[in-house]
């Protein structure tokens, strides 16, 4: 069994350890969810024994999360690429055909790329899968300045959620507490109508009955 300590680089040029590690994290994603863009602690636990018990690969949950930001990373300089309308990225055979000067340039736009000219997106369905819900590429394209996130996917939508769902509902109830929505009608109700509520009917009876 390969072992790794905390503070050591784990390796990862095993692509069937990858291959495992991406599909662990995808399965634990569909069952559990995620925490944040990420993984949750027993969710990452569980990944960690599935490396070792079929893969005989040690690996801590710091150097796992860090190989997930790298994936990802490297998947978010890969996307814009993909979508590119002169067709340099092959994907028959993952290959992206640029000249080195036009690496030069995309790198310059996307720094984090420079992983990519290396080496290409491992298993790039696989990893489509486990980031597209957390990735940060924008509607005109990912960079590493963008603090938007994509349409449809926020990082702090979860966040936003927790915290204020509270709120948000008693203000909901507050609204709904027998209070109409239209707020124009309910100021064209004259207040002096609100006596009328009184059972004075009722009163004037009972009074005729006492008489007889």
């Amino acid at each position: 069994m390969e072992q790794s300590s905390e503070n050591s680089r784990a390796s990862w040029k095993n692509m069937d350890v990858v291959k495992t590690f991406l599909k662990s994290c995808i399965q634990e994603i569909s069952l559990n969810g995620r925490l944040g863009s990420s993984l949750k602690a027993d969710s990452w636990n569980k990944v960690k024994l599935i490396l070792e018990s079929s893969r005989g690969f040690s690996v801590t949950q710091k150097q796992m999360k860090n190989h997930y930001d790298y994936l990802k990373e490297k998947h978010q300089a890969w996307l814009p690429i993909t979508k590119k309308t002169d067709n340099i990225y092959d994907p028959a055979t993952n290959t992206i055909l640029m000249s080195n000067s036009e690496w030069d340039e995309y790198i310059k736009a996307h720094p984090k790329a420079k992983a990519l000219r290396i080496s290409p997106l491992p298993f790039p369905d696989l990893c489509t899968k486990l980031f597209e819900g957390s990735s940060a590429t924008g509607i005109h394209g990912w960079s590493p300045s963008c603090t938007y996130p994509r349409p449809g996917v926020s990082f702090v939508s979860t966040t936003i959620d927790v915290d204020t769902l509270d709120s948000v509902e008693d203000l909901v109830g507050n609204k709904n507490d027998g209070a109409p929505t239209d707020y124009s009608s309910q100021s064209s109700v004259p207040i002096e109508k609100k006596p009328l509520g009184k059972k004075r009917k009722p009163h004037r009876l009972n009074w005729t009955l006492k008489r007889r």
